[in-house]
Order: C-alpha cells, then sequence, then structure tokens
C-alpha cells in the first residue's frame, strides 16, 4: 500500500498566481481522510511552505531549500545543512562574472547584498520578501547561515555559470536548474531526493509505499528515491524520462494513489507492502 505522497509546489501543485486550487485540497484531504500521508518539497523555504500547509488544511511533512531541511508533520526537525562560509563567498565570486541576481538563503530569509530592478522583479514574483543585507557575506558564519544559494536570470548564462561552478567546485556542490531562469547551488549531497530519503526511514516506508510528484531538474533526485514518480506536463523532456508516469495535475497522481490502494487491497494486501 502507498502510504506517504510527496508534491512539488512551482509548476506542480501551485498555481501561475502561487494558489492551490481548491480541487487539488479536496483531493490531498480526502486521500488523508482514507489514510494517506503527505508532504511537501521545494527549493522554497520552511516558514512559506508552513503557511501553504495551513492552507490545505492537514499536517504535511516539509522538505524545503531542496532538501537542507527536514521537518515531519509534527514539526520534529531531521535535518538541517549549511554551506561552509568559505565556500559560500567562493561561489558567489564565480557568479559575479555573470550578469546574474544572486540570493543567499538562510533557513528564515532569502538574502541579496544588492538592490536593482532584477531584485525589484523578483520581489514581486516571491510570497516572502527578500531582506537586502549589503554585508551579507562578511557575516556568514556569524548571524547568517546559508543553506542553499540561488542565481536568476537568463538560461543560457545559467547554463555557463552552472559548468563553472561544477569545474571549480563539483567536489563540494550540487548544482540544478530549478525553474526556466533559476539555478540552485547546494552542498554536495544535498537534494530533495536525500532529505525524502531522511523522512522515509524516519517514518519506516520502503521505496514502494510512496508517491513524489514534480516538474523540473531538482525533483529528478525525488523520482529516483521512490518507486512511484510523476512528471508535470510542463516538465523538460529530460526531467520526464526519469518519472516512471505521467499527470496533469496532482488531483490526477492522487486519484491513480487510490485506485492502487483499492486494488492492493482487493487483493489482499490491506496493510503495507
Amino acid at each position: 500500500m502507498i502510504q506517504l505522497m510527496i508534491t512539488d509546489l512551482d509548476g506542480t501543485l501551485l498555481t501561475h498566481d502561487k494558489k492551490v486550487r481548491l480541487e487539488e485540497k479536496r483531493a490531498i484531504r480526502e486521500a488523508a481522510l482514507q489514510g494517506v500521508r503527505f508532504g511537501m518539497a521545494s527549493g522554497r523555504m520552511h516558514p512559506e511552505m508552513a503557511v501553504i500547509a495551513r492552507d490545505i488544511g492537514i499536517p504535511m511533512h516539509i522538505v524545503s531549500q531542496n532538501g537542507a531541511f527536514v521537518h515531519t508533520s509534527e514539526g520534529k526537525q531531521l535535518r538541517e545543512t549549511f554551506f561552509m562560509p568559505e565556500t559560500v563567498r567562493q561561489i558567489m565570486r564565480i557568479g559575479a562574472k555573470f550578469d546574474l541576481l544572486s540570493v543567499v538563503c538562510a533557513f528564515d530569509r532569502n538574502i541579496v547584498a544588492a538592490w536593482d530592478e532584477r531584485a525589484e522583479r523578483k520581489q514581486e514574483r516571491m510570497s516572502i520578501k527578500l531582506s537586502f543585507e549589503p554585508d551579507v557575506l562578511e557575516r556568514l558564519g556569524g548571524g547568517v547561515d546559508c543553506s542553499k544559494i540561488t542565481f536568476f536570470g537568463p538560461i543560457d548564462l545559467l547554463l555557463q555559470l552552472q559548468t563553472d561552478i561544477r569545474n571549480a567546485m563539483g567536489h563540494e556542490t550540487d548544482t540544478f536548474i530549478s525553474d526556466a531562469d533559476c539555478l540552485d547551488v547546494m552542498p554536495r549531497g544535498i537534494s530533495k531526493g536525500s532529505g525524502l530519503g531522511i523522512l522515509m526511514e524516519h517514518l519506516g516506508l520502503e521505496p514502494e509505499q510512496v508517491v513524489c510528484i514534480g516538474d523540473s531538474f531538482n525533483d529528478v533526485p525525488m523520482f529516483r528515491a521512490v518507486s512511484h514518480s510523476f512528471a508535470m506536463p510542463g516538465s523538460h523532456p529530460d526531467v520526464r524520462r526519469y518519472a516512471r508516469y505521467n499527470a496533469n495535475s496532482v488531483s490526477h497522481a492522487i486519484e491513480w494513489l487510490l485506485s492502487f490502494n483499492r486494488k492492493r487491497k482487493i487483493a489482499g494486501f490491506p496493510g503495507g507492502d
């Protein structure tokens, strides 16, 4: 039986205006009544993800900042991961060669060292305001702990930057194109997949007992971690090929999940696999 479903947010559960559709809420609540547990995995910060969970109306596990932090639905923290300060500075030096907006991500805020037109535009798309802290790089390790660095800009520049970071720091970092204009840089080994693995171990679940759904490259490690994975229609072909199934929406995947469980129950598997 499938006992847990994990969903990505942007491009998956959330609409273009960053809302959860009513039909998605209803489907999640109905599945929860049937014993399915739910979680979210996103590059977003834990505080903003907790707001989304409250809006949906059920307790949810939260894998935030691409797996840097993992919290259970009861609020127990299973993981927190930060870069070493000098690693952040080195990544930022490489990024400074490109005309991109760079954001230093802490647990509870996204920080920019310079405020310009690009930061203003990005601010309009974010549910939590950017924090303008010009001395952020000097305060690393002494007031600021960085778990993720995000660069925003044209995809051709992001791909060039991704190559440069991999060549210079591939032993210390992992990089993901997480949106059409977004490159996430993570500590090595930190991903949605590793975060989900920690959650599954805590809950005592095997890969065949978990479903996940997403739409971007940072969801691929999550697809690899479970037996049942769904890609959204707008996913890049290189993302879709790692998913076992396709789904038009989270509620569509939930419909499949509940049908799967009904068939297992009829076949004589009332508990876990």
